[in-house]
């Protein structure tokens, strides 16, 4: 379903695509209008579209890629799709190419990035971030890895992140919800009773 703002309405897409999505995890889009939506098996949809003013959304194109692993998140970045796993880390696809390649941790290595439970891109940072079942990995562009992010998140599962204007790193874990500060490292906790019972 998409939320039409001009006519205030839900629309049913799914109803306009040529190949039907079950079990989707995940919907994100990008500064070119695109919207990509995957599935928990990784295919993946990449749907160009329009606004109608008097005839609603309309889907203008769209392709299927896929990648075949257990997907938990999705984000785009460029020219390149980036998967979480739930168990082999992430993949990033070119979009162009088709090539994948793959980061995970070594089975002897504490923790790591194979368990990926969400993904974001920094609104103000633009950086690459995954929450896994260890704790907050960062990418790190000249070394091509994704590294840990700040002690303090670490052995901690993630559930979902999210970064806000001023650059600070917004986190949920099964216990509490978190303000992590980019700029210092310093990180603030609510607990979920003491947050939703105000």
């Amino acid at each position: 379903w998409c939320y039409d703002t001009v006519r205030e309405r839900f629309e049913d897409i799914q109803a306009q695509l040529k190949h039907k999505l079950k079990y989707t995890v995940s919907v994100t889009s990008d500064s070119d209008g695109r919207v990509y939506a995957t599935t928990t098996n990784g295919n993946t949809q990449i749907i160009a579209y329009s606004v109608d003013v008097a005839g609603g959304i309309r889907i203008n194109s769209e392709v299927s890629v896929s990648v075949n692993d257990q997907i938990t998140s999705l984000v785009v970045s460029g020219n390149n799709l980036w998967y979480g796993t739930s168990n082999n880390g992430v993949i990033r696809k070119n979009i162009a190419t088709g090539q994948l390649k793959r980061y995970y941790s070594q089975p002897d290595e504490n923790g790591g990035i194979n368990m990926v439970k969400s993904m974001c891109i920094g609104q103000a940072s633009r950086a690459l971030y995954a929450g896994t079942a260890n704790g907050i990995f960062i990418y790190d562009e000249d070394e091509d890895s994704f590294q840990p992010f700040f002690s303090s998140s670490m052995n901690t599962e993630i559930l979902t992140m999210e970064e806000d204007g001023e650059g600070n790193l917004w986190y949920t874990t099964p216990h509490y919800i978190a303000c992590l500060s980019v700029k210092d490292g310093t990180s603030q906790r609510f607990s979920m009773n003491s947050w939703f019972d105000k």
